[in-house]
């Protein structure tokens, strides 16, 4: 499935989401790295929905990494739901990059 990026407001106003949606990988690399880059420069606390991300490879945990480092460096935090579909979560729990991602010792 395409790959769906939207900021989204509208609950909460003080919480910038951004809402991926499909399927994460190096053909669409550059469109969520801008999506990433756009929604950091959002007010509010950041909130990344990968709740209903279907697939999801090295680059796009390399940019959710970045991302995160670059919002730590300037003093904010992000928090991340991690995705529902069972592959995608037992892979990221299985090889510890759940814990990374959520910045979990």
């Amino acid at each position: 499935m395409k790959p769906v990026f939207k900021i989204k407001k509208d609950k909460n106003p003080t919480v910038a989401t951004l809402i991926v949606k499909g399927e994460l990988g190096a053909t669409n690399g550059k469109a969520f790295k801008e999506s990433l880059v756009n929604w950091l420069h959002e007010d509010g606390e950041l909130e990344l929905s990968l709740h209903s991300v279907e697939a999801i490879d090295t680059l796009a945990l390399q940019l959710i990494y970045s991302v995160r480092k670059a919002a730590a460096l300037a003093g904010r935090k992000i928090k991340i739901v991690l995705p529902e579909h069972k592959g995608v979560l037992e892979l990221l729990k299985k090889t510890g990059l759940s814990n990374i991602l959520l910045n979990e010792k």
